[in-house]
């Protein structure tokens, strides 16, 4: 089962949990899975890969259009979605498997930063087909931003989340109660469901990365903007532009203002990197300085 699969699992078994449907999530997943074992055309249809995909997910909703939960029916054709056309049939089996146990399982965090990021991104993408607008989306984005950076320069919350001997349930509960009545609903799921499926020293990085994500999920780029000053509004407009056309996207500029940085700005979408500072041109001149004087001492 692919880890993306699993992170959009995870989503729904939790709203089933919390509706009391979970048990009967699982008879619909295992039922469907016993129709998979029985029916040969039914696994032949669905495991054929020149199948169109609206096809095979609509096989997927109609089979399952009666009776079943309407988290099973999201979860089937988000299976079919994602999942090789071939391992469609073992992967709902593993998931009715998964969705008896889930209740008490409780695994460790994952380490590998690849797996660990395709099942955050699977649990992101069943959030966001929850979220109503995308003035929400916009309050998630900057939660989850302004949040990345408290941990970033607050020594002590870094240490306590990057903490891999504390329990990850006490990291999420400070993070709830931190966030308590300052954040949405989806901000705190994400960031406690990030918490337990990645590595505690990365946090930060992670928070980061969970950042783009948003963006890219709503087709934009996210550039990290450090200034020497505010900003003006009309500045944001024109550097916004700017990087837009350098990246070819749309951009959601983040900004941080770092005096040390004597003037100017620093800006990252991506691969791109662009250093306009006093700093860093004050730099460069020391490294030609010291060049020059080991060139002469030569």
């Amino acid at each position: 089962m692919r880890e993306v699969l699993r992170g959009y699992a995870d989503y729904l078994f939790d709203i089933a949990l919390s509706r009391g449907t979970l048990t009967q999530m699982q008879q619909d997943l295992a039922e469907f899975a016993r129709a998979l074992v029985e029916f040969d055309q039914l696994r032949v249809a669905l495991a054929d890969s020149d199948l169109p995909l609206s096809a095979r997910t609509g096989i997927v909703e109609e089979l399952l259009s009666e009776g079943a939960t309407r988290e099973s029916v999201r979860l089937s054709v988000f299976v079919a979605k994602v999942e090789r056309p071939a391992e469609i049939s073992s992967a709902v089996e593993a998931l009715a498997v998964l969705a008896e146990e889930w209740q008490e399982r409780r695994e460790e965090p994952l380490f590998f930063r690849t797996a660990s990021r395709e099942r955050i991104l699977g649990f992101i993408r069943a959030l966001f087909e929850d979220v109503g607008t995308v003035e929400r989306l916009d309050e998630v984005e900057d939660e989850i931003f302004r949040f990345a950076r408290i941990v970033e320069s607050t020594s002590e919350l870094r240490l306590v989340l990057s903490n891999r001997d504390l329990p990850v349930q006490v990291r999420q509960g400070i993070v709830c109660e931190l966030l308590e009545g300052r954040a949405t609903a989806e901000t705190v799921k994400l960031i406690c469901y990030l918490l337990g499926n990645s590595h505690p020293r990365q946090v930060v990085a992670t928070l980061d990365w969970l950042v783009e994500r948003v963006a890219a999920e709503r087709g934009r780029r996210v550039a990290r903007v450090r200034s020497a000053v505010e900003l003006e509004d009309d500045q944001r407009t024109r550097l916004a532009d700017a990087l837009s056309r350098l990246v070819n996207a749309p951009v959601e500029m983040e900004v941080v203002v770092d005096p040390s940085l004597i003037g100017g700005f620093t800006a990252v979408a991506g691969d791109l990197v662009v250093d306009t500072t006093v700093r860093h041109r004050l730099n460069q001149l020391r490294d030609e300085i010291r060049s020059s004087l080991a060139t002469r001492e030569s």
